[in-house]
């Protein structure tokens, strides 16, 4: 059943606005969010939710725009409350559609990827403050939003006090909840104790944990407003002219999964190891000499780290730095590499078209080829079946195809191939990265687009919401999706761009809203090649085109 009220925002039919009508559902059902913002191009207007909340029978909002609306206009939602829920759609006409006239947009919204509940019941009185302070309110439960325990409750005034203990949070309304904080029993004028926390709260459907006094926000992407640039060049490198001698792009970076490590690997063969505080790099003293360009990444506990490179895959104990034995029975140069969600294999590419599994030593266990072309870009899925782990490989002829990737045998996913190039003058796929959560696919091509498919791919012709176009006038040559990074919480997507013709440098985007949050358009001497996303969410780490230069976003 749809909903029959209409509620219309900005602008007026009398004056030739467009009215686009938006049917709003969300999936699952929730009560926990107050307000919607609609965006259409640029005209975004916010209406506030019934406390009924919103479920699978639409309630329709209305927003006038100016002029006419084009075909296919995009539209997206972001709704908040107890958390944030996204979602996007585009306008149903198939051609430009007059001034005056009304059009239709169906937007399912969802929760984020870490999962959101309509957050619990308060969570008990704090503990009395000392002498001279009166008792702290308790903690509120903690909301299931993004971004840890609730706060503390606010301090009391008095005297300098203790922690005050919160007491058990009474049953929620849904999901996995945090038991709320006591509050400090400090005064004005003293200083506060941190508030103790809570002890469990149990929701229907799963049992919260204690939360800590202080709330954990979610930290915001970088600006990308005042980057660092750093040389990954040894100080003995050949003075660096462009196109020339000296001159090394830097393809790959990774970044462990503390946080506390970063690593680039340039088109020398030079693998650099970084120390990171969150704000600045410093050599940490170590690198390494491969034969010629090297791809890297972490093992999923950070305790190792895999390089690829011509017909080697390298390894070494994170920390002491110790070389374990290379992998064999490569033949070509190493695309790309991925650790396996276990930690314990390592799936490639090659310039012999091939895809190989191997153990933590030796030969490889299973191999596929040849492929229907030359492998450029790789990305293996978090989740685990039965049959092993999901990878997907992006070709130089615009193809996207899935495989099943098991232990001893790889096999093509059945009817898992994309053609996802749009323009026929530019045929390689830049980079693919799954989500954290392995249910979305970030697919970045030679004609400066990001598209999007859900994964297992249920059908191949339909994308997943709007695409991320970063370069829509190609005169000059595209800005090439050269790599793309997901934050831990899925929530944004950093894009490395660029090309000797077009210029570029970097981009970051809300994946839900498909918006824009900062860009380099300036700042950085080279173009763009590859990106990494800090595990706190407050830094990138970019690879340049020339001259071993590094690039640090933070906060």
């Amino acid at each position: 059943m749809v909903a029959a009220t209409l509620t219309l925002v900005g602008g007026c039919h009398g004056d030739k606005q467009s009215l686009v009508v938006v049917a709003l559902t969300v999936n699952p059902p929730t009560s926990g969010l107050r307000s919607a913002t609609i965006t259409i191009g640029t005209i975004s207007r916010t209406f506030s939710l019934s406390s009924a909340g919103l479920s699978s029978d639409a309630v329709k909002y209305g927003v006038y725009v100016s002029g006419a609306v084009a075909a296919r206009t995009p539209v997206m939602v972001h709704a908040t409350g107890a958390c944030s829920y996204d979602g996007s759609g585009t306008t149903t006409n198939t051609a430009t559609v007059a001034p005056g006239s009304t059009v239709n947009a169906v937007v399912e919204l969802h929760p984020p990827p870490s999962g959101c509940t309509d957050g619990g019941a308060p969570g008990g009185d704090g503990g009395p403050g000392s002498t001279g302070g009166t008792t702290g309110a308790g903690g509120g439960a903690g909301g299931g939003a993004s971004g840890g325990a609730a706060a503390g409750g606010a301090t009391a005034t008095g005297g300098s006090g203790t922690a005050g203990t919160g007491t058990a949070g009474t049953t929620g309304t849904g999901g996995i909840v945090a038991g709320g904080g006591g509050a400090s029993g400090g005064a004005t004028g003293g200083t506060a104790a941190a508030g103790g926390g809570g002890a469990s709260g149990t929701s229907t459907g799963g049992v919260g944990t204690g939360g800590a006094g202080t709330g954990g926000a979610a930290v915001n992407p970088p600006t990308l407003g005042g980057c660092i640039e750093y040389d990954h060049n040894a100080a003995n490198n050949l003075p660096c002219v462009e196109r020339g001698l000296g001159d090394w792009g830097i393809r790959s970076v990774a970044i462990s999964p503390d946080g506390k490590t970063v690593v680039t690997a340039g088109e020398d063969g030079r693998i650099k190891i970084w120390k990171f505080d969150g704000k600045a790099l410093t050599e940490e003293g170590h690198a390494f000499s491969l034969a010629r360009q090297s791809y890297v990444a972490f093992s999923p506990d950070g305790t190792l780290l895999a390089a690829g490179s011509r017909s080697t895959i390298a390894i070494w104990n994170v920390g002491a730095w110790t070389a374990r034995p290379n992998l064999t029975g490569v033949t070509g140069d190493i695309y790309h590499l991925a650790f396996t969600p276990n930690g314990q294999s390592i799936i490639s590419i090659d310039s012999d078209q091939k895809m190989y599994m191997h153990g933590l030593s030796g030969a490889p266990t299973a191999t596929l080829g040849p492929l229907v072309a030359t492998p450029k870009v790789l990305a293996v899925s978090p989740s685990t079946v039965t049959a092993g782990v999901f990878a997907v490989v992006g070709f130089t002829n615009a193809d996207v195809s899935a495989y099943t990737v098991g232990a001893t045998t790889i096999n093509p996913m059945p009817t898992a191939t994309l053609h996802v190039m749009t323009d026929p003058g530019y045929q390689s796929i830049g980079a693919v990265r799954f989500s954290p959560d392995g249910t979305l696919l970030a697919v970045g091509t030679e004609d400066a687009v990001v598209h999007f498919w859900n994964f297992p791919f249920a059908n191949m012709a339909a994308p997943a919401g709007a695409n991320l176009v970063l370069d829509a006038d190609g005169s000059d040559g595209y800005q090439s999706v050269n790599g793309v990074a997901f934050s831990q919480d899925g929530h944004y997507l950093a894009v490395a761009t660029g090309g000797y013709s077009s210029g570029g440098a970097g981009s970051i985007w809300d994946v839900g809203l498909r918006g824009q949050l900062g860009g380099l358009s300036a700042g950085l001497k080279y173009y763009t090649l590859s990106v990494a996303f800090a595990p706190s969410g407050g830094a990138i780490v970019l690879g340049e085109v020339a001259c071993g230069k590094v690039a640090l976003c933070a906060n």
